[in-house]
This record gives C-alpha cells, structure tokens and sequence, in this order.
C-alpha cells in the first residue's frame, strides 16, 4: 500500500527538482500530501471574481454565503464573504474571509470580533485557510475562546489566497489592509457582530497586523481596539536568510520572490533565485501549500536556494524598506509577544524593534514566553485572551515601556 504513495511523491520532487530523490524525502512529501488532501475544500464558483468585481469602495461586502464544512464546534456558525480591499500599490483586490459567531443570543450591542491573520500557509489560491476545514493552525483554538468568552472571529484568508490573483506575500502594508477592511465587509454580512474590533495575527500576521496598528494611525477607526502581534516575523532582511537556514525552511526565499513579483510583476526571480529554486518555482507557488515545500525542501541547504547578494536588488530593497517596524506611530495599544527559544523569530530582536516603537510615544505591552516559534501560541493563549477581553470592556491598557 505505501509503494504508490512513494512512486507519486517521487514524481512530485522531481517535477520541483528535475532531480532524482531519496526515499526518506519521499516519504515525508507523501505524508505531508496526504495530510493536505484530507484537509482540503474544494475551490468553489464562489471564490471566482474579475478586475470589475474589485472596483468600488474598500471594505464593502461583495457576497457571502453560509458554510457548514468546517470542524468547528456545534455553537457557532460560519459564513464565506468576499469584499473589497486594497493591494501594497493601492489598487483595488479582492479577498476573503470566514465570519465565525456564536449561535446564541447576541449580547446588546452585538459580539465584539477579533479578526485573525495566520502565519504562511503558502502562496497558491489553494492554501487558504477558508478552504480548509480546520481553517488553518489556532482557528479552532480562538474560536472556543471566543465562544467562551464572548466575541466573534473574522479568519481572513489575505488577497490572493482563495479569491483574488496573487498573494502580495510577506508585504506588512497590503496584508494590513486586507485586515482591515474585513472588519465593515464582516459586520455587512453578519448584523450580529459589534463595532469593537481587535486584530491579531501569528508571524507573517503579527507582521501584518503590526501594520495594522501603523495604518491606523491615519485611519482613525474608531471601533479599533488594539493589535496582538504573536511572533511576528519582523525585520525581513535578516529573516529570510535566517529562517531559510532552517531545517526544512529553505524553501521560503521562492515564496518571499513570488510576494515581489505579485506587487512588481517586472520582477526577474532569477535575479535572487539559484538554480535549485528556480525549478521548484511554479509548482512551489501554483500546486503545492506550505507542507509539501518544507518537506520538499528538507534535504536542500539555503545556499543552493538564495543568492548571497540578493538584498541589492532595486525591488528586494523596497520590501525590505516596506516592511521596517518600530519607528511609525501605531495607533491604539498593541501586545508584542515574543518566545525564549524562537529561532525564526529572536526575542532579542523583537524587544530592540519595541524599544525604538515605545519612543514614538505608543502603548505597548511587550511579554516573553516559553517555548519557540510554534509553541508560543499554547503559552501565550491565556495572556491573549485575556489583554483582548480587557479591550472589549474598555479597560485602559497599562503597557510596559521604558521611556
């Protein structure tokens, strides 16, 4: 039984390497298509959209449906919505969402809603989370918070993943807006929800919503309550090469090259990419999702991947530009939580990042937790949930900035 699934897998990596593979990679690249399969959701007319569909006013609803295919418990509900949002370059996109509520009475005013931005799942239309019926990583787990504790969910999936063209990937200000505008779009389709809002995201979403927290600024919301920024994978040229040096990781500079060419189509990928990369590189951002590429890319060392003077390209320069944290004034408080063992993602950088944002004269409350990376999430949950619920009672946040 298991030589077709290696036959197949064998077959996929050599498509991605034009190369022959090891069994032991194969094996991994089959669990993780397996694993994939039977959390996948099929792609629907629904999530079919045009250049006149994204023209109008950003962050008005385009439709919604409800959806039942989710593993979500009994007490909620879910609803699909496209709306309106706009892309790094300010032009008009799509994207989608998952309204999440509980089944019961709404509180007066209706329930307060926490918008979650997830880390990379991949690049391809596919690897939204809304076309999965776990919803992605940490759903599941904010979704019985919330219905214990009293507010909604809004999983954005990020323009690009799902509905949309292409995933403007690891760009901080067009992941924001996507955000952003999910919050009207999400009340349009849902009477049930409050005005109050927080946006939380985990690693390329605590980047995201870090912007969140900077495009407000100027936006001047007022039923935004705050940002909860998990990990978030700040300070971009030190992090690709960093996290690509990791086992299994050296896959993400073919992702961080699709994100410049989605905002810069004139972007030449061979101009940062090796040959290794460049082979993997259609299927990596059209066929497959984050698992397949990690375990693709298991035996791959970073120095076959990235080219060692990749930062002096012209367009490189502006993403890593675009995407500097801590010296823009944030508006409303925002919670920076880092991990002790993070390795993508050092606690030590992180609180330099906090220190230089708390000069500007922002509220933040800047916490360290135990574990890495991943593991953060479980440590950090308790403390989450709990600096969101104190915004939603309009509890004046205390911070914990040295000035």
């Amino acid at each position: 039984m298991k030589k077709r699934p290696l036959l197949l897998a064998a077959s996929l990596v050599q498509l991605l390497f034009a190369a022959a593979v090891d069994a032991q990679t194969a094996e991994r690249i089959s669990a993780a298509a397996e694993n994939d399969a039977v959390d996948a959701l099929p792609r629907t007319a629904f999530y079919e959209t045009d250049a006149a569909l994204a023209r109008g006013e950003s962050g008005t609803l385009i439709r919604a449906e409800e959806f039942g295919g989710y593993d979500l418990p009994a007490d909620v509900r879910a609803t699909r919505i496209l709306y309106r949002s706009r892309s790094e370059l300010d032009h008009e996109v799509v994207a989608s969402a998952v309204v999440i509520v509980p089944t019961r009475a709404a509180p007066p005013g209706g329930w307060p809603f926490v918008i979650w931005a997830h880390g990379v799942l991949g690049v391809a239309q596919k690897c939204a989370p809304s076309l999965s019926k776990s919803l992605g990583p940490s759903t599941q787990t904010l979704v019985k918070e919330g219905v214990s504790r009293g507010f909604a969910v809004v999983a954005v999936d990020y323009s690009g993943l799902g509905a949309g063209s292409q995933h403007e990937y690891l760009w901080k200000t067009a992941n924001a807006k996507d955000i952003i505008f999910a919050a009207p779009a999400a009340r349009a389709a849902q009477p049930g929800l409050a005005s109050s809002w927080v946006a939380m995201g985990y690693s390329e979403g605590g980047q995201a919503v870090w912007g969140v927290a900077e495009v407000m600024a100027t936006l001047h919301d007022p039923s935004y309550r705050g940002a909860v920024a998990l990990a978030p994978t700040v300070d971009t040229e030190t992090l690709i090469p960093r996290v690509g040096a990791l086992p299994g990781h050296s896959f993400y500079p073919v992702y961080a090259a699709f994100g410049i060419k989605a905002v810069y189509p004139n972007f030449d990928t061979h101009s940062i990419l090796l040959p290794a990369a460049v082979n993997a590189y259609p299927r990596l951002t059209g066929k497959e999702c984050r698992n397949v590429g990690s375990a693709s890319f298991e035996p791959v060392k970073l120095p076959a991947v990235l080219e060692p003077r990749w930062t002096a390209a012209p367009l490189v320069r502006r993403l890593l530009t675009a995407n500097e944290v801590g010296k823009k004034p944030i508006a409303g408080p925002m919670l920076v939580a880092a991990a002790d063992g993070d390795t993508s993602v050092p606690q030590q950088l992180l609180a330099t990042r906090v220190k230089t944002l708390c000069s500007t004269g922002a509220t933040v409350d800047y916490q360290v937790y135990p574990g890495d990376h991943e593991s953060m999430l479980v440590t950090s949950l308790a403390d989450q949930v709990s600096w969101i619920g104190e915004r939603f009672q309009g509890r004046p946040p205390a911070g914990n900035c040295q000035r």
